[in-house]
């Protein structure tokens, strides 16, 4: 089975406060991610900054902390993989604030990866790092390098390995308003997420 990580060490600074203690439906929104990934991966790790506080799990999980403060999602991809080392053959990469995220659209992605290194959704021709499958042994070797060579952008990665890009007809197949992919960094955004939510929860029958 493949495995989940989940980056939840960032600023939060458009926010105003940390987004995994955000609530959704009853829920920390961290806490609803490691439920959503669990329904396909095990095991699910969490990737906090050093000394960052998080609810209390209702799930089991492996928390490890980014070994460099401010280091981006490509730290925290790599601290995550290192720990899943001969654990996990490949794994499916998520922030914590995509409160809409669907366990098939993740299915989706990581069946999707197949022979290749990568599997990454295209959205409007932009890659998305933070929704894609990745090959834990080959991203585990490519990424020192490109650490200490300050291209922190995980985009960066793709072109140097074996990557499989999903277009939006295929992911709208499974998602059609690619709710998955629609994260909140802003109050607004957020308040936006939660309203559209709670106008659809109404109108089902």
């Amino acid at each position: 089975m493949a495995a989940g990580i989940i980056l939840c060490g960032g600023r939060s600074s458009r926010m105003g406060q940390p987004k995994a203690w955000l609530e959704f439906q009853g829920e920390y929104l961290l806490n609803r991610i490691v439920r959503i990934l669990s329904v396909h991966l095990s095991p699910i790790v969490v990737v906090a900054a050093v000394g960052q506080e998080l609810p209390p799990m209702s799930l089991p999980v492996t928390v490890v902390h980014d070994e460099q403060s401010d280091g981006g999602p490509m730290h925290g991809l790599y601290a995550g993989l290192k720990c899943l080392k001969q654990i996990a053959e490949t794994t499916y990469l998520t922030a914590c604030d995509v409160p809409l995220l669907q366990p098939e659209f993740v299915k989706f992605i990581v069946d999707s990866l197949g022979i290749h290194d990568a599997a990454v959704p295209l959205v409007d021709g932009i890659p998305q790092p933070l929704a894609s499958a990745y090959r834990v042994d080959t991203i585990l070797q490519l990424l020192p390098s490109l650490l200490v060579s300050s291209h922190y952008g995980l985009r960066n990665i793709f072109p140097v390995m074996s990557t499989k890009y999903l277009q939006d007809q295929q992911l709208r197949g499974i998602d059609p308003q690619l709710d998955s992919l629609r994260n909140a960094n802003t109050p607004e955004e957020w308040a936006a997420i939660i309203s559209e939510a709670s106008a659809s929860h109404r109108e089902r029958p």
